[in-house]
């Protein structure tokens, strides 16, 4: 992609970190580290979650943070890979009755676990070796991270003059169920250029803000889902895994949220 970039004419400039943007009618002024600057016709900004091109721009982001904390981990495959199927395990006993998610990817899988708190999360993050090896035995911890579900998306994904377009995390965070993030960043980027080539930017803020609500919403779903926040919900799922061994459809409902593919599988 860099390569095919290049060849058409872009420049890539490493090591300039953008501090904010001036949209005006007929362009717009670029600021970067060091009180340097460049023009554009047009930015198409995909700074991430802490963009400092949305904060420049004084455009917010609305929705909800989980308050419940998630340690995340990447591990290499084992020597024998196992099936790649998403699974969820509810209340695993490797890990004293936390849930765990399960993605696989190529080369290895990403372990979600499922924390009361902030603390709790920290002890979790500073032993993988001590717990990934009960969930999935055999396998290398290669990256760590400790983080908060969002379901956040940006009141506008342009600016004023129609200048500014957020994609990606700068435009919405989404808890990482079904890889929506990065599966929908993609394609805020595609139609972004596209939106800027037609001369129609304004259909771009329509469509993909539209679309970030929906994955929110599914997003959400899923969170609600595994959360179980109210003392009704918990009974059901409860009572759902205590069925599911002799009752399908009690175990096609744990697995029926929104998690992301492939739904094959549900562990009890």
């Amino acid at each position: 992609m860099r390569r095919a970039y290049e060849e058409a004419g872009g420049r890539i400039a490493w090591s300039t970190p953008v501090t904010g943007v001036d949209p005006w009618p007929d362009g717009v002024r670029v600021r970067v580290a060091g009180g340097g600057e460049t023009r554009a016709a047009h930015v198409i900004a995909a700074d991430g979650p802490r963009s400092a091109v949305r904060r420049s721009l004084g455009t917010p982001l609305t929705g909800t943070t989980s308050g419940t904390d998630f340690v995340v981990v990447d591990v290499a495959d084992a020597a024998r890979p196992l099936p790649p199927e998403r699974v969820f395990h509810y209340r695993h006993p490797g890990v004293g009755g936390r849930n765990v998610l399960l993605v696989p990817f190529r080369g290895g899988w990403r372990v979600d676990l499922q924390c009361a708190d902030e603390k709790e999360a920290a002890d979790f993050a500073d032993d993988t070796a001590g717990w990934v090896a009960g969930v999935l035995p055999g396998h290398e911890v290669t990256w760590v991270s400790r983080y908060r579900f969002h379901q956040r998306v940006a009141e506008r994904f342009v600016d004023d003059h129609h200048r500014v377009l957020l994609a990606g995390e700068a435009a919405h965070l989404f808890p990482p169920f079904g890889a929506r993030g990065m599966n929908s960043g993609i394609v805020d980027a595609v139609a972004a250029v596209d939106a800027v080539a037609d001369g129609d930017v304004g259909s771009y803020d329509r469509d993909r803000r539209a679309a970030a609500w929906q994955n929110c919403r599914a997003a959400g779903a899923a969170c609600a889902h595994l959360l179980a926040r109210t003392r009704a919900d918990r009974l059901r799922q409860r009572g759902a895994a205590l069925l599911a061994p002799f009752w399908e459809p009690a175990g096609r409902w744990l697995d029926s949220a929104p998690f992301g593919p492939p739904l094959r599988k549900v562990r009890y």
